[in-house]
Formats: C-alpha cells, sequence, structure tokens
C-alpha cells in the first residue's frame, strides 16, 4: 500500500498487501477499502482497511515518520468484508463512522475500547444482508440505514432502536436483488431524498423516486 503525498505527489509505502493476482492479472490484491481516519486520537490520519480475503478489518498506525511500514491492528474477524465507506452514523454533520459491506448491518465509531484507548466499536442495527447504505430517507434530518430489503429509521440517538420499514431495491416489477451500494440522493430536484442503486451482479442502474409522503417507488433502469 502506498500514498502519494501532495502536492508533489511523494511516493510513500506504508504496508505490504497480500494478493493472489498470477501472471495473466487474474485474481484479486486483499485490499478492498482504504478509509483515512485518525482512529487512536493522536492527531495524524490512521488507514481503516478491510479485505473479502482476509476476512478482516484492520487500522493502520500513523507512525508519523517515513522510511518504516506502518503498525497494524485488528479490529474485527468477520469473513465478509466486501468493501465499506466513512460516513456521518451520530449525524453530527462530520463523516467519521466506518460502515462495512457485510452479511450484518452495523458501524464502528471511534470510541474508548475496554482498555480505555480510542479505537473503533461496533454498533449492529440489524441482521440484514446484501448492499448498503447511509442517507436521509425520511427528511427528519437524521441518517438512516438502507438495505435492498429495508431501510432504519435513525432513532434520535445512534444507540437507540431502529425502526425497520420494508421496501424492495434491485430489480424490476417489485423483485429484491443482491444490490452493491445504495446512495441517498435528490435525483429530480423535488426536495424529497431518493435511492440510487443497481444490480450486483446482474445488469441494471435504478433510482427510485420518493413520491409523497409515503415511500412508494418509480424505478428507471439505466
Amino acid at each position: 500500500m502506498t500514498i502519494y503525498y501532495a502536492p508533489d505527489w511523494r511516493k510513500v509505502k506504508i504496508r505490504e498487501i497480500k494478493s493472489d493476482i498470477n501472471e495473466k492479472g487474474d485474481g484479486y490484491a486483499w485490499d478492498f477499502m482504504d478509509a483515512p481516519l485518525d482512529v487512536d486520537g493522536d492527531g495524524l490520519l490512521d488507514v481503516v482497511t478491510l479485505s473479502w480475503h482476509g476476512q478482516s478489518i484492520e487500522w493502520l498506525k500513523n507512525p508519523g515518520k517515513d522510511g518504516v511500514l506502518w503498525e497494524t491492528f485488528l479490529v474485527e474477524k468477520n469473513g465478509n468484508y466486501e468493501c465499506g465507506d466513512i460516513h456521518d452514523v451520530n449525524g453530527d454533520g462530520i463523516a467519521k463512522e466506518i460502515v462495512p459491506h457485510t452479511q450484518t448491518t452495523h458501524w464502528f465509531a471511534l470510541e474508548k475500547n475496554k482498555d480505555g484507548k480510542q479505537g473503533l466499536v461496533k454498533h449492529t442495527v440489524s441482521s440484514e444482508k446484501y448492499g448498503i447504505g447511509v442517507g436521509d430517507v425520511n427528511g427528519d434530518g437524521r441518517p438512516d440505514f438502507l438495505r435492498p430489503t429495508a431501510w432504519f429509521e435513525a432513532p434520535a440517538k445512534p444507540d437507540g432502536e431502529w425502526i425497520r420499514h420494508a421496501w424492495s431495491l434491485g430489480g424490476l416489477n417489485g423483485k429484491t436483488e443482491h444490490t452493491p451500494q445504495i446512495l441517498v440522493y435528490d435525483v429530480n430536484g423535488d426536495g424529497r431524498n431518493d435511492v440510487i442503486t443497481s444490480s450486483a451482479h446482474r445488469y441494471g442502474i435504478f433510482w427510485y423516486e420518493q413520491l409523497g409522503g409515503k415511500r412508494s417507488v418509480e424505478t428507471t433502469r439505466y
């Protein structure tokens, strides 16, 4: 893993990455997300990384100097980390929560661990599977969680009860399919947030229009 420091794009290697890529270019590097985040609170940006093949989420500590590889710390061994994003889950206006794309719906927040040191602490919303997104679906100003089978209405505080609302995303005629990322965006500019996603293993990009005061969808496929 390499960082290119602006403005002269100075190249600095910070980690060895495992790989099963062969001479033909087939295979994978075991590195599916690299998110800059000050995990330990020392004022230096660290890197949160995860891997499907490595089956784990880890963070790399910024040593504050060049010429050495960054120390790696395991956050969780899960078995299905495919990718992930940084989102503002707690609604403080700063995107600093890690939301991995995993079989369960959860996020990691910067909090004190059992040893009293700041680290990444796991919070679970649901066991819903596949494709994930974070955004304000109902317009109450709080970030909700989105899955292809349901969206979860955020409570006043993130550690409260998340309310499940069923829907179906990723397929034609109201059918649910395995989706990758799910995005929240006002596509048609009517002041109501819509939803954008696609089929992970078939074909098609969809956007779902939010109509009036209820959750109903119109589907456009490209």
